[in-house]
């Protein structure tokens, strides 16, 4: 299998860079050719892999853009890929991630809200596009890892681009951004998600992970 990470990384992201590859290198399906689709604007140096990694070159984005804008960046180029994945730039890979999250769309359960079944964009502007009926509020998602088969995954992508791109034309931002208009895309959908608990996207705080109950959760992936 031929698996595309997209990572986007501007500004000082780009220091959490190098050990964020070496990590992947090292764990994440380790028998699968692994293609690294890195959209930053800085320079990144030469890093001793088994990955593929290609330089895209974006502005250099700040907050709330280099999130807001994510599925405009991803859809910025072409695929030959069977998956695409996201991974925040400031993520670390900890433990091998293998096959099981080879699904046709594969989403992390959030930390902070898997214990209590909690919804974590309560307060999304009901203009928005990513507003989610409470009824429909079952289960909420982490924005930081996510992915699937590539045509799925694709097709997600343009169309919470143009999710987002609606909601700009009436001045209207979602609450957590591309993470909300994720969690109502999931919410809504008849895919089938390969729903993956805190382990992969797992707080660095052993408080935290103590406060939200999940600490007998090994860590994979940190956050």
């Amino acid at each position: 299998m031929k698996i595309a990470i997209n990572i986007i990384a501007t500004n000082k992201y780009i220091e959490f860079i190098p050990q964020l590859i070496q990590s992947i290198d090292k764990y994440f399906l380790v028998e699968h050719e692994v293609i690294i689709n890195l959209f930053t604007d800085g320079e990144l140096p030469l890093i001793a892999t088994r990955l593929k990694i290609f330089h895209h070159k974006i502005p250099a984005y700040k907050f709330p853009e280099a999130t807001l804008l994510r599925y405009h960046i991803m859809t910025s180029i072409d695929y030959d890929c069977d998956y695409i994945f996201y991974l925040d730039a400031d993520m670390k890979i900890v433990d091998y991630v293998g096959d099981e999250i080879l699904g046709d769309l594969v989403a992390v359960r959030h930390p902070g809200f898997f214990m209590n079944n909690g919804w974590g964009s309560e307060n999304c502007d009901e203009r928005s596009l990513a507003y989610l009926e409470p009824k429909l509020r079952k289960k909420y998602f982490a924005g930081g890892f996510n992915g699937g088969k590539k045509e799925i995954y694709y097709s997600i992508m343009v169309f919470l681009r143009k999710c987002i791109d609606e909601d700009n034309k009436i001045g209207v931002v979602a609450e957590f951004h591309d993470e909300t208009h994720l969690n109502s895309y999931l919410a809504k959908t008849n895919i089938p998600i390969t729903e993956l608990n805190p382990s992969y996207c797992m707080t660095e705080s052993i408080a935290k992970r103590r406060y939200h109950r999940i600490e007998p959760l090994p860590a994979k992936i940190l956050a």
